[in-house]
């Protein structure tokens, strides 16, 4: 994958459900599952845990993302992701290829941010950039 070379001054901002969230800053899920990838090589994913939380509460950088078939992800991902495999399975399905961001160095911030910290007034279907 080409990936465009200003990605290094953006940030990606993720919506991921509470649970899920959650998971990433109690050590339970290294990685970050997602049907589309930034073009841009991003190395901090701002987490936006999605209704009923609705706050951006943390952050972590992103050591690499992994591209396989959803079979060849699960195999090399399962063990730390968080979710069942009928749930990976569900997620991917019709799919033919499948991303995991790699999560490093979770943050979870001792006061969650608003958007409009952000400057933003809805939060992203699947994930935006930001500027830093």
């Amino acid at each position: 994958m080409k990936y465009h070379s200003k990605g290094s001054q953006l940030k990606l901002l993720i919506s991921i459900q509470p649970k899920h969230a959650n998971k990433i800053f109690s050590g339970e899920k290294l990685f970050e599952f997602r049907k589309k990838i930034p073009i841009y090589k991003i190395k901090t994913a701002l987490v936006y845990s999605s209704y009923p939380t609705k706050m951006i509460i943390g952050e972590f950088e992103i050591e690499e993302t992994l591209t396989f078939t959803p079979e060849e992800l699960w195999i090399k991902t399962g063990h730390k992701s968080g979710i069942t495999k009928e749930f990976f399975n569900e997620y991917f399905k019709n799919t033919s290829i499948s991303h995991a961001l790699k999560i490093k160095n979770p943050i979870l911030y001792n006061k969650p941010k608003k958007l409009s910290e952000f400057g933003l007034k809805r939060p992203p279907q699947s994930f935006m950039y930001l500027r830093s």
